[in-house]
């Protein structure tokens, strides 16, 4: 079996910028029935956070048509940006209806997720609330230490243009979700800087390494193209809608190497070349760099491999909505 890949191997410049081919490789895409057939597939379901007040039309952040009150909406507005955007916007009241549904979709599934991995944003994480909601009706979920849980990710909100700071806390989410998101339910906030790709990664062997099958995450929709991009489906997705939800399926992750930082590729070369390593070393010795790094920069890792679904796009996308399949 392929060992998982420690926090260390996450967090490495060599696994993080050297090599991120085996994430960009084309897979053929699946049916359903051959997804289902397998036991080695982790289902990966990646939705979309639902309607955003601040994208809802002029003055619904400051009306009833917001999901949180004036005390906290005037947390949201960030003095260094425009004054008709904010850092963090909350979702509407619309929004959270968008999430129900989208929850009640994912239970329709059959999909039973103990936690729901979400970006540290709030209106992805409002997205998550409504969502852990729904499948709490399902067996697995319920009160107590059987509630699904979710999980707030830095990573996860890598792949958008706003900076990974000044995002609520959890006792804060937790204070506007009116009951439905009890601190207990809310893990400690992952604070990893790791890229979107490798935040989906590492919340996919999380859920593998509990025996689980399904994977919900709440991102963006910057997100979503980047993994339509990973898949190979060749097709532009420019917005998809509010608390869509498109499926792709893990398959079991397989060992790759890890080039080697650009600087140190000399020193491979004269090893395959067969010069001996006490040589190499004393000549990094003497170029001042370190001799350890000749065994840390090149090693093998494990890999997941993703792939589309078909028919698995939000039970069909609207072409208006700018996507092209």
């Amino acid at each position: 079996s392929v060992p998982a890949m420690s926090q260390r191997e996450l967090n490495s410049p060599a696994v993080n910028q050297s090599d991120t081919s085996d994430m960009t490789t084309p897979h053929p895409v699946l049916t359903i029935d051959e997804m289902e057939n397998s036991r080695s597939l982790v289902r990966v379901w990646v939705v979309r956070h639902a309607e955003r007040a601040d994208e809802a039309g002029r003055g619904v952040l400051a009306s009833e048509e917001c999901s949180i009150d004036e005390k906290l909406r005037a947390a949201f507005f960030n003095p260094k940006v425009s004054r008709h955007k904010t850092l963090d916007p909350p979702l509407t009241s619309r929004g959270l209806d968008q999430a129900t549904i989208a929850g009640s979709k994912l239970v329709a599934q059959g999909v039973s997720a103990p936690i729901i991995f979400c970006s540290a944003m709030l209106r992805t994480s409002q997205t998550a609330i409504r969502i852990a909601t729904a499948l709490n009706r399902v067996p697995g979920g319920g009160e107590g230490s059987g509630m699904t849980k979710i999980q707030r990710s830095y990573g996860l909100a890598a792949c958008t243009s706003v900076p990974n700071q000044g995002f609520m806390s959890n006792e804060h989410i937790s204070a506007i979700s009116e009951g439905s998101a009890p601190l207990s339910s809310l893990l400690p906030l992952d604070e990893e800087r790791m890229p979107f790709l490798m935040a989906m990664e590492h919340a996919v062997r999380r859920v593998r390494a509990e025996g689980k099958r399904d994977v919900v995450l709440v991102t963006h929709r910057e997100g979503i193209r980047d993994m339509f991009q990973v898949t190979g489906r060749g097709g532009v997705i420019l917005k998809p809608p509010y608390a869509s939800i498109t499926l792709f399926a893990a398959l079991a992750p397989r060992p790759i190497t890890v080039r080697a930082d650009p600087h140190l590729k000399k020193y491979f070369m004269m090893l395959q070349l067969g010069i001996p390593k006490t040589e190499i070393v004393r000549k990094m010795v003497s170029n001042g760099e370190d001799p350890a790094s000749l065994d840390d920069a090149r090693r093998i890792v494990s890999r997941t491999r993703w792939c589309a679904v078909q028919d698995g796009f939000d039970l069909g996308f609207p072409k208006e909505k700018g996507i092209l399949l």
